[in-house]
């Protein structure tokens, strides 16, 4: 796949549970993303990168750094820098404003933040059918776009995929065929690296 560079990049975590569930916050915010309010749809925490140097941006430590900030005002919930740092990245192309979002999402294990900590805005902890489900009833950020996505991937990459018999990879294969080959970056630092030097940033 030939990389276009992005206009915006937006940085996420996939909080994982001690059950191997991911942790969804309620989206209180109510400003309008293409004329549509999404107040009370369930998002992951993180959100828009604000640096605009592509250099700095594109690499495991400055997306962890932009999510978790994010996830501390958002959610006051505290994330220590993983030992390891896989990705995955989803990609939208506007074909009418011809403007390119990359979203990527980190997947953070259990020993990395503290689950019982009081969080500031309501949230749920959800295991591959539940965010289906909530998928279905149209109460995730984006619909089967890239937060539902994004939630499955942390699940496959962030706990033991045997916890759930395969059942993220199967949804993910049902939303987004060949989505290993098009989104997973297993090796966050290598993978990133790839795509500066494509994009000629490097």
């Amino acid at each position: 796949m030939t990389e276009k560079r992005p206009n915006t990049v937006g940085a996420f975590l996939g909080l994982i549970t001690s059950k191997g569930r991911v942790r969804y916050q309620m989206r209180i915010e109510n400003d309008l993303i293409a004329g549509i309010s999404y107040k009370g749809d369930f998002e992951l925490p993180g959100g828009r990168v604000r640096k605009k140097d592509l250099r700095v941006v594109l690499t495991p430590d400055e997306l962890f750094k932009a999510a978790a900030k994010r996830t501390k005002e958002e959610m006051g919930i505290t994330v220590a820098v993983p030992d390891n740092i896989m990705i995955y990245r989803t990609i939208f192309e506007n074909y009418t404003t011809e403007k390119i979002d990359w979203a990527f999402m980190i997947p953070i294990l259990p020993k990395y933040w503290d689950e019982t900590a009081e969080v500031k805005r309501k949230i749920v902890d959800l295991d591959p059918d539940d965010l289906d489900v909530l998928e279905r009833l149209n109460l995730i950020f984006s619909g089967k776009k890239r937060m539902y996505r994004m939630g499955l991937a942390a699940m496959y990459l962030g706990c033991n995929n045997s916890m759930w018999h395969g059942r993220p990879e199967e949804l993910l294969n049902m939303a987004m065929p060949g989505w290993k080959e098009i989104e997973c970056l297993y090796s966050g630092e290598s993978a990133l690296a790839d795509i500066r030097k494509e994009l000629g940033l490097e």
